[in-house]
């Protein structure tokens, strides 16, 4: 609870798995699920979102963390701003979803990761000019320049953000990012007077629309399988 270290009785060579409710044992590795939705925490990571693994053959546990937190140093000089929500998208990774875990090695990057999408909700937490560190946990990697998408979800509106450098990111470790939240990050959406069948884009940057409506209407489109872009 208070450290890295706990004991436990043991007569053979153990393994022991945190959080435990987000492992499964059933196979020949156990498998961790890391979640889609994480929850902010002030100064640290979601406790709940780190999986850590240890074995033993005395009863004596030292836990390893299997995976990798990023610290996004997020600042602004936007005025009365609170931060609803960041989701991280990666073109190339999993960042949620079901994880193996191999019994031989704690510190080998998890692998078979799910989805490539993962929050944090962060409850309209106000963000200023000096910068505010949000943590998030991810799996080990190498994520290449502009692999990683941030969205920004506030009181004023959505801003993107993109990686600009390669990130290798190592199994235990904390990685920093630098983000400054601007005007010319908004995401612009294109159907805030109202959908239509078409749209023009009139500036550079990331845009949005409703895709719900059936053109310039208040017919739902109804259920969608799938869309592509």
């Amino acid at each position: 609870e208070t450290g890295s270290t706990s004991t436990f009785s043991a007569t053979k060579v153990n393994e022991a798995y945190y959080p435990a409710s987000a492992w499964d044992y059933s196979g020949p590795d156990p498998v961790y699920t890391f979640p889609t939705e994480q929850v902010y925490s002030e100064g640290t990571f979601d406790r709940n979102a780190m999986p850590m693994a240890a074995s033993s053959s005395d009863g004596n546990f030292a836990f390893s963390a299997v995976a990798t937190v990023l610290r996004l140093n997020i600042s602004t000089a936007i005025d009365d701003v609170k931060l609803d929500k960041i989701t991280l998208t990666s073109k190339n990774h999993s960042l949620s979803g079901h994880a193996v875990l191999s019994y031989t090695d704690f510190l080998k990057p998890l692998s078979e990761v799910g989805s490539n999408i993962a929050s944090l909700l962060c409850a309209d937490v106000e963000i200023y000019s000096i910068a505010q560190s949000f943590y998030i946990v991810v799996p080990s990697g190498t994520y290449e320049a502009g692999d990683l998408i941030l969205l920004f979800e506030t009181s004023a509106g959505e801003y993107e953000k993109k990686s600009n450098k390669v990130f290798t990111l190592e199994v235990g470790k904390v990685y920093e990012m630098n983000l400054s939240i601007t005007p010319e990050n908004k995401v612009n959406d294109l159907s805030e007077n109202g959908t239509a069948n078409c749209y023009i884009v009139s500036k550079y940057g990331s845009c949005k629309f409703d895709a719900t409506k059936k053109g310039h209407t208040s017919e739902s489109v109804g259920a969608v399988a799938s869309a592509e872009v």
